[in-house]
């Protein structure tokens, strides 16, 4: 197989995502289309070819797949399209969320050629998983894509390749809403550019100093984003999950890479 290009199709809301991305992108010789989930847009219908390799990442969010991040990228079709599934996650697990999206993959006309579960940073717990993907991890990511590339050149076509096992169960893990809220504090300058980045549209552009509504996905994208830095979670909240987390993070954890 002959791969002409690389598309990133990514949901990052606090960059660690994409980070793991261009480290990917980093390994493989081809011309590089990013697709960039998190960002409000009209729409994300678009088409792949065949001779084009796709790797859709995405963190894993208490297990799955970001709500939006799912919903954007089943606008996309694939035609018999070569995809790579990366998962991020900041250290307790990633659950199910491979096996979504495997699965949203191949309803999709994508066919699924190898997986990735990385480590990054945690958006919510400072200090765990701390300034990950790091170097070692980066030279981790580009030798895995090149395996990819050497793996996709050494078969005569995408049906040649065996199916991936990943792990995850059916169903999924269920999805309950979050109860941590980022808000602004006395620094907010109102300027609205959270309520502009936010994937959810949660912050009201006429109010960006609240908390936001029920669509609220505690992405963290507007901590990340604020110019000002006036955007942060209840500390409480913070050291609950630390808490319930505790045992979780004891447990040392690696890359792991699916081909």
């Amino acid at each position: 197989m002959n791969m002409q290009k690389l598309n990133l199709v990514y949901f990052s809301a606090t960059g660690r995502t994409e980070k793991a991305m261009k480290m990917f992108a980093e390994g493989v010789s081809l011309p590089v289309e990013e697709v960039k989930l998190a960002d409000p847009a009209e729409s994300y219908e678009k088409s792949f070819g065949p001779d084009e390799l796709v790797v859709f990442g995405v963190p894993s969010f208490a297990g799955r797949v970001p709500g939006p991040a799912a919903a954007r990228f089943s606008q996309m079709k694939g035609d018999q399209t070569p995809i790579v599934l990366a998962v991020t996650y900041g250290y307790r697990d990633y659950d199910d969320t491979l096996l979504e999206m495997k699965d949203l993959a191949m309803a999709n006309g994508f066919v699924p050629v190898a997986a990735a579960a990385l480590l990054a940073e945690h958006s919510l717990l400072p200090g765990v998983a701390e300034g990950r993907p790091h170097e070692e991890d980066a030279q981790e990511i580009r030798a895995f894509a090149e395996k990819v590339m050497e793996k996709l050149a050494g078969a005569e076509d995408v049906k040649a390749i065996p199916e991936i096992a990943v792990k995850g169960n059916h169903p999924y893990k269920e999805v309950k809403p979050s109860p941590i809220r980022p808000a602004a504090g006395e620094a907010c300058v109102s300027c609205g550019f959270c309520a502009k980045k936010c994937p959810m549209g949660a912050i009201p552009k006429e109010n960006p100093g609240s908390a936001g509504d029920d669509k609220c996905i505690s992405c963290m994208r507007c901590v990340a984003v604020c110019p000002k830095k006036a955007r942060s979670v209840n500390p409480e909240m913070v050291n609950f999950l630390a808490e319930r987390m505790k045992a979780a993070l004891a447990v040392e954890k690696h890359n792991e890479m699916i081909l």
